[in-house]
């Protein structure tokens, strides 16, 4: 998916930041050594995200969000980014549909604050999958 993303991007032009969450247990209370330290799982994707961008020659902004919430933290990442598009593989626990329901309630939420609403601007969700491809725009 990345490389895909990749080929189709002007990244003189436009950044690519691939998000991972690291999902913490529920309830997590304060920030623990869990939430700041890399494991060997986490290198790996870093290294694996790198090793795409390199192959493709392009450059991507990688980083790590720890949360037990992956689409809000998704969302609220966009947000502060002020980005324009973001894309989602599809979800291996539930249909892509739902996850595309699921992330507008995350976007909804996170830019609810009226001190958000110009940050509350067009954006485009996709959600990619070796067999499917949807397209949203939330205006």
């Amino acid at each position: 998916m990345l490389e895909k993303i990749l080929l189709q991007v002007d990244t003189d032009r436009r950044d690519v930041v691939v998000v991972t969450c690291k999902v913490l247990p529920a309830r997590t209370l304060g920030i623990s050594e869990q939430e700041t330290t890399l494991d060997d799982s986490d290198r790996e994707l870093l290294t694996g995200i790198v090793n795409v961008a390199e192959h493709v020659g392009k450059q991507v902004h990688p980083i790590v969000l720890p949360t037990n919430n992956p689409l809000y933290a998704i969302a609220t990442t966009a947000r502060d980014l002020k980005a324009t598009e973001i894309v989602l593989g599809v979800s291996e626990k539930m249909h892509a549909e739902t996850q595309l329901e699921q992330f507008a309630l995350a976007w909804d939420s996170a830019t609810a604050d009226p001190t958000y609403r110009d940050i509350a601007h067009e954006l485009t969700i996709r959600i990619i999958g070796p067999q499917i491809e949807m397209k949203y725009q939330f205006e």
